[in-house]
Protein backbone atom coordinates (compact mmCIF):
# COMPACT_ATOMS: atom_id res chain seq x y z
CA UNK A 1 0.00 0.00 0.00
CA UNK A 2 1.20 3.44 -0.83
CA UNK A 3 1.59 5.78 2.13
CA UNK A 4 3.34 9.34 1.29
CA UNK A 5 2.11 12.62 0.19
CA UNK A 6 0.47 13.06 -3.25
CA UNK A 7 2.19 16.14 -4.90
CA UNK A 8 -1.30 18.16 -6.84
CA UNK A 9 1.52 18.85 -9.67
CA UNK A 10 -0.21 17.72 -12.88
CA UNK A 11 2.29 16.22 -14.35
CA UNK A 12 3.06 13.59 -10.91
CA UNK A 13 -0.79 13.11 -10.77
CA UNK A 14 -0.59 11.70 -14.41
CA UNK A 15 2.54 9.14 -13.44
CA UNK A 16 0.85 8.14 -10.48
CA UNK A 17 -2.29 7.38 -12.67
CA UNK A 18 -0.22 5.53 -15.17
CA UNK A 19 1.19 3.28 -12.96
CA UNK A 20 -1.59 3.14 -10.38
CA UNK A 21 -5.31 3.29 -12.42
CA UNK A 22 -7.45 3.98 -9.15
CA UNK A 23 -5.48 7.40 -8.97
CA UNK A 24 -6.65 10.22 -10.80
CA UNK A 25 -4.75 11.54 -13.50
CA UNK A 26 -4.53 15.44 -15.05
CA UNK A 27 -7.61 14.63 -17.19
CA UNK A 28 -9.83 13.82 -13.86
CA UNK A 29 -8.41 16.71 -11.36
CA UNK A 30 -9.00 19.24 -14.00
CA UNK A 31 -10.69 18.55 -17.45
CA UNK A 32 -10.95 20.22 -19.84
CA UNK A 33 -14.08 21.68 -21.86
CA UNK A 34 -14.38 18.40 -24.12
CA UNK A 35 -14.25 15.81 -20.71
CA UNK A 36 -16.41 18.12 -18.72
CA UNK A 37 -19.35 17.17 -21.49
CA UNK A 38 -18.58 13.96 -21.37
CA UNK A 39 -19.24 13.78 -17.96
CA UNK A 40 -22.44 15.87 -17.75
CA UNK A 41 -23.81 13.55 -21.19
CA UNK A 42 -22.69 10.20 -19.12
CA UNK A 43 -24.70 11.39 -15.90
CA UNK A 44 -27.89 12.71 -18.09
CA UNK A 45 -27.88 9.48 -20.05
CA UNK A 46 -27.86 7.30 -16.70
CA UNK A 47 -30.30 9.43 -15.03
CA UNK A 48 -32.69 8.55 -18.18
CA UNK A 49 -31.95 4.92 -17.29
CA UNK A 50 -31.93 4.79 -13.77
CA UNK A 51 -34.78 5.94 -10.93
CA UNK A 52 -31.56 7.54 -9.11
CA UNK A 53 -27.99 8.35 -8.02
CA UNK A 54 -28.68 6.10 -5.45
CA UNK A 55 -29.89 3.18 -8.03
CA UNK A 56 -27.26 3.82 -10.43
CA UNK A 57 -24.52 3.30 -7.82
CA UNK A 58 -26.05 0.13 -6.25
CA UNK A 59 -26.37 -1.70 -9.38
CA UNK A 60 -22.85 -0.76 -11.12
CA UNK A 61 -20.92 -0.57 -8.23
CA UNK A 62 -22.02 -3.19 -5.52
CA UNK A 63 -23.80 -5.43 -8.33
CA UNK A 64 -26.64 -4.91 -6.82
CA UNK A 65 -29.62 -6.67 -9.17
CA UNK A 66 -32.22 -3.89 -10.55
CA UNK A 67 -36.08 -4.43 -11.34
CA UNK A 68 -37.58 -2.63 -13.81
CA UNK A 69 -39.45 0.18 -13.43
CA UNK A 70 -42.74 1.85 -15.59
CA UNK A 71 -43.46 0.51 -19.10
CA UNK A 72 -41.71 0.04 -22.13
CA UNK A 73 -41.25 3.84 -23.46
CA UNK A 74 -40.74 5.16 -19.53
CA UNK A 75 -39.08 2.32 -17.74
CA UNK A 76 -36.56 2.96 -15.24
CA UNK A 77 -34.11 0.64 -13.49
CA UNK A 78 -34.50 0.56 -9.68
CA UNK A 79 -32.57 -1.46 -7.00
CA UNK A 80 -35.81 -2.76 -4.74
CA UNK A 81 -35.22 -2.28 -0.80
CA UNK A 82 -35.92 -5.93 -0.24
CA UNK A 83 -32.44 -6.44 -2.71
CA UNK A 84 -30.72 -3.52 -0.77
CA UNK A 85 -31.91 -5.36 2.68
CA UNK A 86 -30.51 -8.62 1.50
CA UNK A 87 -26.86 -7.11 1.02
CA UNK A 88 -27.18 -5.46 4.19
CA UNK A 89 -28.12 -8.92 6.08
CA UNK A 90 -25.50 -10.89 3.70
CA UNK A 91 -22.41 -8.17 4.45
CA UNK A 92 -23.51 -7.97 8.31
CA UNK A 93 -23.30 -12.01 8.77
CA UNK A 94 -20.04 -12.01 6.81
CA UNK A 95 -18.19 -9.52 8.74
CA UNK A 96 -19.23 -10.81 11.92
CA UNK A 97 -17.15 -13.66 12.10
CA UNK A 98 -15.05 -14.50 15.02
Amino acid sequence: MMRQNISSDLDSLQELHLKYSWIPGSESIRPNAEIRQKKENYIKNMLTRYTSLQDFVLHKFFELKPVVQGDFINSRLQVPSTEISSARTAHRNDTNRH
